[in-house]
């Protein structure tokens, strides 16, 4: 081959190049996508776990929240009413 007849040899041989390299590529594009559609699914799967997981662990916190509230607020107001009592009623208070 001749340089002068480079242009009209790539002209030539391009669509074969061209199919040539879809050919290859095939089936490599359909073990990608198989692959990505597989690390998708398997995310989404680990994604939906994780988000239950932190919805159980979020209701236990508002639990043991609710419980820590609770407690606290009869504490208090048993001792306010105690209080109260005691101001109230002088025979209630220890001499």
């Amino acid at each position: 081959m001749r340089i002068r007849d480079g242009p009209a040899w790539c002209q030539r041989i391009r669509p074969h190049v061209g199919a040539t390299i879809t050919e290859l590529a095939s089936p490599h594009a359909k073990t990608n996508r198989t692959g990505l559609e597989e690390l998708k699914a398997t995310v989404e799967t680990r994604l939906t776990r994780i988000q239950e997981d932190n919805a159980a662990r979020l209701e236990q916190m508002r639990t043991t929240v609710d419980e820590k509230l609770q407690g606290t607020l009869e504490k208090r107001l048993g001792e306010s009413f105690r209080r109260w009592i005691r101001e109230c009623d002088p025979s209630m208070n220890p001499a």
